[in-house]
Order: structure tokens, then C-alpha cells, then sequence
């Protein structure tokens, strides 16, 4: 079950946008989640939550949005956002923790991709860049995912307790997680077991444009989750 409550409108005159911030818990409880993925998926806008929980999301656009949250160990929380006057709005969501089935399921029929994997699978028969498809991921569930990149001829270095992935000039790769651009990525975040599939371009040339139209310069890694 996914709790969503409006703690607070308060309404700015001459404002053509509004502002988004808010508060992500445990549903039973109620301790504040960090390092939860807050994202307006039609804007690709994403926010991360502090330690305290809290994330903000400006300069958002009158209408009606989609908002998903997302946290390792969690279900995803998804909610339309209304925004019908340039406002501040302040929100509280509740995620329900995600217990995987230990129970073995045996499936005949052929496997059907998601959309966004479907494109992937595409890609991948056109032979450009490194791909890393489920099943491959699946032999690796017990490795770390920056150890899984290294294995590909990436550099991954440390830095206090996260990890990052460097070009072979030194400068951070760009990351993309299901779509969305994430600056300030950390590869301890990702359990392998959690990844259905992941490309890695070295060249602009190789990369799709739609993920490159933003800026190329050091690489592009494109990582896409599992459907739970």
C-alpha cells in the first residue's frame, strides 16, 4: 500500500511553476528512507532523499504529472501529481517494503520484455557498444556491480563509501538508470540482483542520441531494473 499526504498548498501569485518537496517514510515504521529515487517521469526530473528523508523538486509546470518513488528493498510508490496554480506543495509518501518470493516458478512460455528492455534488446542486435543482458546478470547475482563493470574494462574508483565509474581520461561516465540521467550516482546502490540489463558506450558515435542529446563527453552507461 502506497500513502500519499498533503501536509501543505500555499499559494504564490505571478509564479508560473510550482515547487515540490516532501518527506518519504516507511509505511509501518515510519522511519525516513534516504537515498530514495523521488522522479516526475513525463519531466525526467529526479530528486534524491537526504538521511532525513527529505527531497525538493523545482520549477515544476502546471498540469497533471506522474510521480514515482523508488528505493532499493521497497515497491515502487506511483501517484498523479496534480498542480493547478503555481504553488509550494509539501507531501509525505509512504513506501511499503518488498519481500522477495522464495517460492521457484517454472515458466514455458517465451519471455516477454518490458518496453524499455525491449529497446535494449534491439540495440543489442545491432552489435554496438557492451551489453550485459538478464541472463547474464542472473549468473551474477552475488557480485557487486562495480566489480561486474571492471570485468568489462571499466574503471571504477572509490571515493569515501561510494563508487564510481571514470572514461579513460579520468572524467565520471554519465549514467542513465531507466531513462533518467542520475549526476551523483553510486554504484554500492545497485544490487546486480536488481538489474535486467545494462549498455555501455565508450564512443558518442556508438550511443543512442535520445540519451546523448544532453551532453557526451566521457561515456555512457545505461542501466535498467528488474520488473518486480
Amino acid at each position: 500500500m502506497v500513502g500519499v499526504g498533503l501536509v501543505g498548498v500555499w499559494p504564490h501569485a505571478g509564479l508560473a511553476q510550482a515547487v515540490l518537496k516532501g518527506r518519504i517514510v516507511a509505511s509501518q515504521s515510519r522511519h525516513p528512507l534516504a537515498g530514495a529515487d523521488v522522479i516526475i517521469e513525463d519531466l525526467k526530473r529526479v530528486s534524491t532523499t537526504t538521511d532525513s528523508g527529505e527531497f525538493r523538486l523545482a520549477d515544476i509546470p502546471l498540469g497533471v504529472h506522474a510521480l514515482r518513488v523508488r528505493r532499493i528493498g521497497f515497491k515502487s510508490a506511483i501517484t498523479s501529481l496534480r498542480i493547478e496554480a503555481a504553488d509550494s506543495l509539501v507531501v509525505e509518501i509512504e513506501m511499503e517494503a518488498w519481500v522477495p518470493e522464495l517460492e521457484t516458478i517454472y515458466v514455458t512460455a517465451p519471455r516477454q520484455h518490458s518496453g524499455r528492455l525491449q529497446e535494449f534488446e534491439r540495440r543489442r542486435e545491432h552489435g554496438l557498444g557492451t551489453f550485459i543482458a538478464d541472463s547474464v546478470l542472473r549468473e551474477s547475482d552475488d557480485k557487486r556491480l562495480a566489480d561486474l563493470l571492471r570485468e568489462r574494462g571499466l574503471r571504477v574508483e572509490a571515493r569515501g563509501f561510494r563508487e564510481y565509474v571514470l572514461a579513460t581520461s579520468g572524467c565520471r561516465m554519465q549514467i542513465v538508470v531507466d531513462g533518467i540521467r542520475i549526476r551523483d550516482f553510486d554504484l554500492a546502490r545497485y544490487p546486480v540482483s536488481d538489474l535486467g540489463g545494462i549498455e555501455i558506450y565508450r564512443r558518442a558515435a556508438e550511443a543512442p542520441i535520445e540519451f546523448t542529446a544532453t551532453g557526451f563527453t566521457c561515456g555512457l552507461v545505461l542501466i535498467w531494473t528488474r520488473d518486480h
